[in-house]
């Protein structure tokens, strides 16, 4: 039968595949301890758990502007906690650095008066002829030095940026729209 850790750490990943963020962590001694532990607090989803003598924290964090904020400071400040887990779309992340800089270009992005000005790119791209079209993100654009969208893929063009999305950890952003791509 699975440890109540085991059911919490899988129940945490369901559970962000609908939020934005998922962690765990134990209680640490690390400085940056009482500021995670706070920021987690305020999460949407909260809970404790004790294993084995040792306390664990879980949060998810949801979509809205001030979750998001939170769960970008927990990145931050969660490095000095090495047992630290991350979850994103019910995957663990290792490298929490996609994360990071998608959950900061979306904080930019709420920062605009026009966040379509922020989001959105005009590209060309020899393989879809000369013109013009507009991307719907600007984070893939900066991830990626060449975007691999195919039209002779069996996939639409809106399922491939969705694919990328999903590969750079940015398709949980609320202004991330694949369905935006048209030519100019």
């Amino acid at each position: 039968m699975p440890s109540e850790l085991a059911i919490k750490t899988q129940d945490l990943a369901f559970a962000s595949r609908e939020h934005v963020l998922g962690v765990m962590f134990p209680k640490s001694r690390a400085t940056a301890y009482p500021a995670v532990v706070a920021l987690c607090k305020g999460a949407d989803q909260y809970s404790e758990s004790t294993s084995e003598g040792l306390l664990y924290h879980f949060a998810s964090f949801g979509r809205s502007v001030e979750q998001v904020s939170r769960a970008l400071a927990v990145v931050n400040y969660v490095g000095a906690i090495t047992a630290a887990r991350f979850f994103s779309n019910g995957l663990p992340l290792v490298d929490t650095h996609y994360l990071y800089e998608s959950l900061k270009c979306y904080i930019q992005a709420i920062s605009c008066d026009d966040q379509a000005a922020h989001c959105q790119r005009v590209i060309s791209d020899a393989r879809m002829g000369p013109d013009a079209y507009l991307f719907p993100c600007n984070y893939l654009i900066k991830r990626q030095a060449r975007l691999d969208l195919t039209p002779s893929h069996p996939s639409s063009i809106r399922d491939q940026i969705q694919a990328m999305a999903v590969d750079h950890g940015c398709a949980w952003c609320p202004n991330f729209k694949p369905g935006d791509f048209r030519k100019l």
